[in-house]
């Protein structure tokens, strides 16, 4: 009696441990997009992975269920290559999909994102990072329950880096078919992920409209040659030949692209109305502003801190005239006042960091962009890895006053536009 009394002890203790709490993580509603938001940075931080293939339907299920935030999570494609195949391998990937957790933890099947949260142990972390609205979801809208893939794509194009503006530029279609009429260049690698992530921001359209107008930089010495001559770094980089104009990466939503390039609904009713004399008046006025802004955008000065000079080139901004050079300047200045007003903070990779070449040019290309200036913006350089960067996704950032990210390289008129800061 006394063993079976004892063994029912034990299994009586075993039950309360299952059923009880192990930590002090609330039930979190996944329907928040802010709790997908979290849990996709908790699982960057802890290098979790996810493996699959393109065409595995059960895997397009498991992205669909993080929407925009899926951009976060590091994802091997199994059939990619022979590189991504031997690391699948490894990993002794099986079914698809897989995850794999840092703290042992597997799931071979495709699951809810609670029980992703709870495996990878970030149910903690999301629940602190929602605070007291974790019971609160922020949109009331089906934005995170339609699941059909186009209109996936379309909403993430506008979640994508944050776009601010409230521009329509019409269909996908017709955004296409007005960047090849402007002749707008797409440059980029079929490797790089935020690449094929602006295409698929296009629903098919790119394909259809834009494939010979995308520069393959990692293609041919032609194509390379193409590419380091216009200087399209970070991928991928949309350029206007006719103005100099460009747009950076990492991929930015429809609505930016459009509006950078005079592609909104809008502009596009406004160069078809039926008098030719006015609209071929407008156009060659659209242009001369066009080539002005290019002329005046090119390239500042040069940014030099205690510990690095930013590698610039600064042969265009050589042949200004003065008085180009004093209006660039007050520009440059009163963008800065207005990141300074709004504690706008820049993290980015300032000093030297071997693992990060790239995200330290970038940076340092985003500091160009205003010049002298950007030694009055407050800026993090997260190259020792503080822990203040942590959940910093792609370098530089921008942080702005109500905590939201704007990532990549932007030219100072397209900051200053996105950010609504007067600098004329």
């Amino acid at each position: 009696m006394n063993q079976k009394f004892t063994n029912f002890i034990k299994l009586f203790l075993l039950a309360l441990i299952l059923i009880s709490p192990l930590n002090d993580a609330k039930a979190v509603s996944y329907q928040n997009p802010k709790a997908v938001e979290a849990l996709s940075k908790c699982l960057a931080a802890q290098d979790a992975i996810m493996y699959g293939t393109a065409n595995c339907g059960h895997c397009k299920k498991q992205k669909e269920m993080f929407e925009p935030y899926f951009r976060n999570i590091s994802f091997v494609d199994c059939r990619a290559n022979s590189a991504a195949a031997k690391a699948c391998n490894v990993a002794k990937v099986g079914k698809f999909p897989q995850w794999n957790f840092t703290n042992g933890k597997k799931i071979v099947r495709e699951v809810g994102l609670d029980e992703i949260a709870q495996a990878s142990d970030c149910d903690i972390f999301v629940s602190k990072a929602l605070g007291d609205d974790y019971s609160e979801p922020v949109v009331s809208e089906t934005k995170y329950q339609d699941k059909s893939p186009s209109n996936n794509v379309k909403k993430a194009s506008e979640e994508n880096n944050n776009d601010f503006s409230n521009s329509v530029y019409g269909s996908s279609a017709e955004l296409a078919k007005c960047l090849k009429s402007k002749g707008v260049k797409f440059y980029g690698s079929p490797k790089c992920s935020h690449c094929n992530k602006q295409k698929e921001m296009f629903e098919g359209n790119f394909e259809k409209y834009l494939s010979s107008n995308f520069h393959n930089c990692k293609g041919s010495s032609a194509e390379r040659a193409e590419c380091n001559k216009n200087n399209t770094f970070p991928f991928p980089t949309w350029r206007e030949p006719s103005t100099g104009k460009k747009l950076l990466g990492p991929e930015k939503s429809l609505n930016q692209i459009a509006q950078t390039f005079h592609c909104t609904l809008e502009e596009r009713e406004m160069t078809s109305q039926d008098n030719n004399d006015s609209s071929q008046s407008l156009k060659a006025m659209n242009m001369n502003d066009k080539q002005e802004e290019a002329k005046v955008f090119s390239k500042p000065a040069n940014y030099e801190n205690n510990q690095t000079k930013a590698n610039l080139n600064t042969n265009a901004n050589n042949s200004y005239t003065q008085q180009e050079k004093i209006f660039l300047a007050k520009k440059q200045d009163k963008l800065a006042q207005c990141l300074i007003n709004r504690n706008i903070i820049l993290y980015g990779i300032i000093g030297e960091n071997k693992s990060k070449p790239i995200q330290q040019k970038a940076t340092m290309q985003q500091l160009g962009e205003l010049g002298n200036a950007s030694k009055k913006v407050k800026i993090v350089d997260c190259s020792l890895g503080q822990a203040e960067c942590n959940g910093i996704l792609v370098y530089p950032t921008w942080i702005l006053e109500d905590k939201r990210e704007l990532a990549g390289v932007y030219e100072l008129d397209n900051l200053a536009q996105i950010l609504n800061c007067q600098v004329e």
